[in-house]
């Protein structure tokens, strides 16, 4: 199935019209990030101690929120790297 997309992104790039692809990647970027935002502003209470018992909370918070981090960093440069490949 990626075959077809690199196939098809290539023949638009070739006819001058711009990439699904590489469209489809910028918009679902700003959702991405915006989760992921979300969700480490919401544990960030916990990594910090605030709340019930954060002597087992708190080293939770701080892996869910470092692998936010990791897992948006790593996923941006797969997916950039794809785009820059696609466009030679």
């Amino acid at each position: 199935m990626w075959n077809f997309f690199t196939k098809f992104s290539f023949h638009l790039k070739l006819s001058g019209k711009s990439s699904p692809t590489v469209d489809a990647c910028y918009k679902r970027s700003r959702p991405i990030v915006m989760t992921n935002i979300a969700m480490g502003v919401g544990m960030m209470p916990l990594a910090l101690g605030w709340g019930a018992d954060p002597s087992f909370r708190s080293p939770m918070a701080v892996a869910v929120i470092g692998g936010l981090i990791t897992s948006t960093l790593l996923r941006k440069s797969w997916r950039f790297d794809r785009v820059r490949l696609e466009l030679g």
